[in-house]
């Protein structure tokens, strides 16, 4: 390895933010400019974007045209201190910090140096509720790095192979998702016959099909509400100074994050005394459903409980259906109350003033479909195998962002005694 140097970001590249065209005119978004939100910055490169200006808001406003090979740092918000790599030219505003490398640097290099230097810069604006980063803090902030030009591409094209390699795998996980979006309307309108395959769609084969206040259902099928099938029960609501201590409790994250919650997932602690553990215990089968969030699209997301739970709880942010009878698998269970059908039906029904809402009364208004048992099985059996390929390729993920941050810690780490 050759000599390296430490210098502060602002050395290596000339940085800058841009102004916002208004979006009290409408029009301004309707041209073919690209146009980047701090959103679209997240650590990948950035070949297009969901927004275009016109020329009459580049002209009009403070934008600048950020040149293509620039690395953007996210100022604000949820993603700020995450960088990408621009692809193309385009403009964005204040909440986007462009950094265009001078001939010290090397772009490819310079961005994999303001990612591994992320929690630095984002350490340094620490201090108030929200992350709001600033030029002057990345100007401000030190790196080292090599003098080769030569030194900086062999390094990049290291941590891009690994790079690579990862966006492979979540190309494919995309691409099992669609699938699995596909099987899953499928399946919970036509299901699986005896003969083990999918029902053929009921203008093929309308014999097999009957008609019910959700349209079609094959013949075998039950058309039942979630409230004959399951009771509601709100979930604890104490002060915070019992959280954090005391027996596991099922919290929002838990739910809307799996559909499968199980004992070893939960983090949470709630103090309970013996009533309240037994009006509160969670039981394998029950299914917690999210009840109150800042959108829509967040309540109503289920998970289902599976295996042993012992003096567990459940938190007043969800609610707890626990079955009536037997009707559902448990396996099944994980895959129905997530179907597109269901999530719009809880969506549309929910209310809102300043959090949206639903409750026990409102899931249990739900129909669905109901097949036989062994139906049942083969359905999540079919579901099961997809999420299998799913977890797989995430796996594969996992692994080589180990590799990748290993290889950054050792590959953007100058041998001792070797910098200026």
């Amino acid at each position: 390895m050759g000599k390296w140097l430490k210098e502060r970001i602002g050395v290596l590249a000339d940085t800058f933010a841009g102004g916002t065209p208004s979006r009290s005119i409408p029009s301004y978004f309707t041209g073919n400019i690209p146009w980047v939100t701090s959103s679209e910055v997240n650590e990948h490169y950035i070949v297009d974007t969901r927004e275009k200006i016109t020329v009459d808001a580049y002209k009009s406003s403070s934008t600048k045209m950020i040149p293509k090979d620039a690395v953007l740092v996210a100022m604000y918000g949820a993603t700020a201190g995450q960088v990408s790599r621009l692809m193309i030219e385009a403009c964005s505003n204040q909440a986007v910090l462009a950094c265009v490398p001078n001939q010290k640097i090397v772009s490819s290099f310079l961005y994999y140096l303001l990612v591994d230097l992320k929690d630095r810069i984002i350490f340094r604006a620490q201090g108030s509720g929200q992350t709001n980063l600033s030029k002057e803090i990345v100007d401000n902030t030190y790196a080292q790095y090599p003098l080769s030009l030569d030194e900086q591409r062999h390094i990049a094209e290291i941590l891009t192979t690994c790079d690579e390699v990862i966006e492979k795998s979540e190309t494919v996980v995309e691409k099992y998702r669609a699938i699995k979006a596909g099987m899953l309307k499928d399946l919970f309108t036509r299901g699986i016959g005896k003969n083990g395959k999918l029902r053929p769609p009921p203008e093929s084969a309308p014999r097999l099909y009957k008609d019910t206040a959700l349209g079609k259902v094959p013949q075998e099928w039950e058309v039942k509400t979630i409230g004959e099938m399951f009771a509601f029960k709100n979930g604890v609501s104490k002060g915070k100074e019992y959280f954090g201590h005391g027996v596991p409790i099922v919290n929002f994250t838990d739910v809307f994050n799996r559909p499968r919650i199980t004992p070893d997932v939960l983090k949470g602690r709630v103090e309970m005394d013996r009533h309240e553990l037994d009006s509160f215990a969670v039981k394998s089968g029950d299914v917690f459903f999210t009840r109150t969030s800042e959108t829509p699209e967040e309540i109503g997301m289920a998970a289902v409980v599976i295996g042993e739970f012992v003096d567990t709880v459940f938190s007043g942010f969800v609610l707890r259906g626990r079955p009536i009878g037997e009707d559902l698998e448990n396996e099944f269970k994980v895959f129905c109350f997530r179907t597109d059908a269901v999530r719009k039906w809880i969506i549309g029904d929910c209310s809102y003033t300043t959090r949206a809402l639903t409750n026990g009364a409102k899931l249990s208004a739900i129909k669905m479909g109901v097949p036989s048992k062994c139906e049942q099985q083969r359905i999540a059996e079919r579901l099961s195998a997809i999420d299998a390929k799913i977890a797989d390729e995430f796996a594969v993920i996992a692994k080589y962002r180990k590799v990748k941050t290993g290889l950054m810690a050792r590959l953007l780490t100058p041998p001792d005694g070797e910098v200026e």
